[in-house]
């Protein structure tokens, strides 16, 4: 009797073990062949980046919610960012075949957080209906949706397919294949999806649209670099920071791109990213406030342009446009990406107006784009 009850307990520990890793393989990775832990790796990232955005010190992560693709394999995990006991945003995490890689962090709660007061305003149920557990299907950056059983009596009436970025009903076949795989060995996303059919777009038109053109020299001709620093702080100067550019009596940012050419030791040889993250920070410390600037070397990531728009934040990229010297800086001011591919806005500092790059096939005007270089995200801090 007591060697079955041995085994009977045996038996009961082992399914439970079973269970737990059936239910929650993004958590408990390591018996799967995963070398890093989801949670391990949100918690560095969050570190990391609070090194550049003092907002995320002492923030944690909290609420780890799996998501899939549009064919319900289980790919990510999505983490709120927890401080202090309010949800101030979220990061997602992609399994890979031996680790997790971040693919976006953003400042606004993930779906899952929200889903229970948002979704019953957006979905109309008939008489006898309620709505059954959530799905929540990751396609892509900032991109979202959700599948609902509909149940009536107990029983499945019909599936419901919600986009969340525009809080409205879709079919199956208006959600986009999965974009990243699970196999992908890092997080860049800029392969087009055969049937993308939505889109999604964001332009932040408070950016000032200065141009070398309108600058005397030296700027006119070497000055692309602080040029668009003058655009990004010229959106922060509308924006909060008034003290960093007056409009009125410089309406075409001369005197701040100007000033911003000498905090940036612009010569003919153009400013290095260092120098350009460096005057910004400078300028703004004199006129009275803290910014801080983050150089980011993975500019070839689409995402991350994603993100800073929809954070609100314009940021400098520098771009590779022919020979080893050939560089030239741009502003990116916003993105869409549908049918036709990934695109992004930017003011190109040559011309009024904007530029829209294709990026699986950049052009800027009738010259190609070797090489996003790298980019630098402006952080206002007070």
């Amino acid at each position: 009797m007591r060697i079955k009850l041995i085994k009977l307990l045996a038996i009961l520990t082992a399914l439970v073990l079973i269970f737990l890793n059936l239910t929650i393989p993004s958590i408990s990775l390591t018996k799967a062949g995963v070398s890093n832990s989801a949670q391990e790796v949100a918690l560095e990232f969050l570190k990391e980046q609070s090194i550049i955005n003092p907002k995320l010190s002492n923030a944690t992560v909290d609420f780890p919610c799996v998501y899939t693709d549009k064919s319900l394999h289980k790919h990510f995990i999505v983490y709120a960012i927890k401080k202090y006991e309010s949800i101030i945003g979220r990061i997602v995490l992609l399994k890979t075949k031996d680790k997790y890689v971040v693919l976006e962090m953003g400042e606004t709660p993930p779906p899952n957080i929200a889903i229970n007061y948002e979704i019953p305003k957006y979905i109309p149920l008939k008489e006898g209906e309620i709505i059954g557990q959530a799905k929540f299907i990751y396609v892509f950056p900032l991109l979202y949706f959700v599948h609902f059983n509909i149940l009536k009596d107990g029983k499945l009436s019909r599936d419901i397919y919600f986009y969340w970025n525009e809080k409205r009903e879709v079919s199956l076949d208006e959600i986009p294949e999965q974009i990243v795989s699970s196999d992908s060995s890092s997080s860049k996303t800029t392969s087009n999806p055969v049937a993308l059919n939505i889109g999604s777009s964001r332009i932040l038109w408070d950016v000032p649209d200065f141009i070398m053109g309108d600058m005397s020299y030296p700027v006119s001709t070497y000055g692309c670099g602080p040029v668009a620093g003058a655009n990004i702080l010229g959106y922060w100067s509308r924006n909060g920071y008034p003290n960093l550019w007056n409009e009125g009596s410089d309406p075409k940012g001369v005197g701040l791109a100007t000033s911003l050419y000498y905090y940036m030791g612009t010569w003919y040889w153009g400013t290095p990213s260092v120098d350009f993250a460096r005057g910004i920070e400078s300028y703004s410390q004199d006129f009275g406030y803290t910014f801080s600037c983050h150089i980011d070397s993975e500019a070839q990531v689409y995402g991350s342009f994603v993100r800073e728009i929809n954070n609100e934040r314009p940021l400098g990229v520098r771009i590779q446009l022919g020979g080893l010297l050939d560089q030239h800086w741009i502003t990116g001011i916003g993105y869409y990406y549908g049918y036709s591919g990934y695109y992004v806005y930017v003011r190109d500092g040559w011309h009024h107006g904007y530029a829209m790059i294709n990026w699986d096939n950049p052009f800027l005007g009738n010259d190609p784009i070797t090489s996003f270089i790298d980019n630098v995200y402006v952080y206002p801090g007070g």
